[in-house]
């Protein structure tokens, strides 16, 4: 416990220089590239099989993707939690999961809710897990 506090005192004078819209935006295009796979495939159900998804794709068409992904398991949720239950532990079910609530909502509100907000704290707490 003690070496996490020397860390965060060690990189809390860095902190200020990370502009939190950078950090937004590059979470987001770091997201893409790790779940690329993840992605590819909802932009290709979405739009067409002989689209090209850009591993550095534009801003714009980051944000559709996580936002289609977000809001379409906000929708469908219940019924996969209800079906195959919070105890499954295949590795690639747990990744999907946590992807669809903890790392997107993470991403899409960092900037907007939690730095805007003023919670500094919990933005300092998101910026790591990031």
């Amino acid at each position: 416990m003690d070496s996490q506090y020397s860390i965060l005192a060690g990189i809390n004078s860095f902190i200020p220089i990370l502009g939190p819209l950078h950090v937004s935006l590059n979470s987001r295009e770091h997201m893409l590239i790790v779940y690329y796979t993840f992605f590819q495939k909802l932009f290709h159900s979405v739009f067409a099989k002989r689209k090209v998804l850009a591993k550095k794709s534009k801003p714009w068409r980051i944000n559709l993707l996580l936002d289609l992904a977000y809001n379409g398991w906000c929708k469908i949720r219940n019924t996969i939690i209800t079906k195959f239950g919070s105890t499954c532990k295949d590795i690639e079910y747990c990744m999907a999961i946590n992807l669809l609530d903890n790392v997107i909502p993470a991403t899409l509100d960092i900037y907007s809710i939690l730095f805007q907000s003023g919670s500094f704290n919990e933005y300092l707490e998101i910026i790591f897990q990031i």
